[in-house]
C-alpha cells in the first residue's frame, strides 16, 4: 500500500472521524450508530496509514512529492 493522503487530508478524516463515533454513541437508532461507528472507525484508520482505497481505485493522491 502506497501511501496517498496527504497531511491536510489525515487532519481532517481524523476529525471527521471522531465526530462520527462521537455521535453515534448520542443517536439511539441501532443501524445509524453502527454505519456512523463503522465509517469513523475506517476514516480514522485510513488517517493513520495514510492511505485510502477509494482514492486508489480512482487514481487520486493527495500526498505532496
Amino acid at each position: 500500500m502506497e501511501k496517498n493522503i496527504g497531511k491536510i487530508d489525515r487532519i481532517i478524516r481524523f476529525l471527521a472521524g471522531v465526530l462520527l463515533i462521537y455521535f453515534a454513541f448520542v443517536l439511539e437508532d441501532r443501524l445509524i450508530i453502527v454505519l456512523m461507528a463503522g465509517f469513523g472507525a475506517i476514516s480514522i484508520a485510513e488517517s493513520f496509514t495514510g492511505f485510502c482505497g477509494l482514492y486508489n481505485l480512482f487514481k487520486i493522491n493527495t500526498l505532496k512529492g
